[in-house]
């Protein structure tokens, strides 16, 4: 695959917003809520690409498989982020109204890792792990003061993600170079997630300004 731009998610104004300890509470609550579906729906889209995988393919997915689902040591990462969910919730309310958002972004995320072979999965997956890092880096400290130990799941993803993102670009170019994909049918996926991300923060940052009722 060609290069990305790998940094807007971290110029998004949810992101913006959650490194400002005097605007994070604001948009919090609509974070978690929107955002929860697809963190809970990675063991399904990964799953998805893990059951397509060649041996090659399936020796890197498990690891990352292990990682997510907490077999590798550390708490599952929908574990983790539903601390973070607990936390914010008792702390400064709900939005549930935003969960409609996250609930879209994952059907369609599972829809895309099952459209075709296993690199569409991995390069829909790689379209979001790319983002995290940095994007939690930055949001770390600010969360960190605010929810204490539960922030855990934006450092986790903050170190971990890269490891995944490294993983996928090796996988995808095995992938390519193997005929199991085009690079058009990955660069395709790629966007396609991007796409799905996008107008998922982009919903998320719309209810957190809207007025609550």
């Amino acid at each position: 695959m060609t290069s990305k731009d790998l940094t807007w998610l971290v110029s998004h104004p949810v992101f913006r917003s959650l490194t400002d300890e005097n605007q994070a509470a604001s948009v919090l609550p609509s974070y978690v809520e929107g955002f929860a579906p697809v963190v809970n729906s990675v063991p399904a889209f990964l799953h998805l690409t893990l059951s397509r995988a060649d041996a090659k393919a399936n020796i890197l997915l498990r690891e990352i498989w292990n990682d997510e689902l907490g077999l590798s040591g550390t708490k599952a990462h929908p574990v983790l982020f539903d601390e973070v969910h607990q936390s914010v919730t008792a702390r400064w309310g709900t939005k549930r109204d935003a969960q409609q958002y996250g609930i879209t972004a994952a059907v369609q995320m599972i829809q895309l890792c099952g459209s075709g072979n296993w690199p569409i999965g991995v390069a829909a997956m790689k379209a979001h792990e790319s983002q995290f890092p940095l994007a939690y880096s930055k949001i770390l400290p600010t969360l960190s003061t605010l929810l204490g130990p539960v922030s855990e799941f934006f450092r986790v993803h903050s170190e971990a993600d890269i490891e995944h993102t490294e993983a996928g670009d090796e996988l995808l170019r095995w992938g390519i170079s193997q005929g199991v994909v085009s690079e058009i049918e990955a660069e395709e996926a790629f966007d396609c997630s991007t796409r799905i991300l996008r107008a998922l923060m982009d919903d998320i940052w719309q209810n957190a300004r809207a007025k609550s009722s």
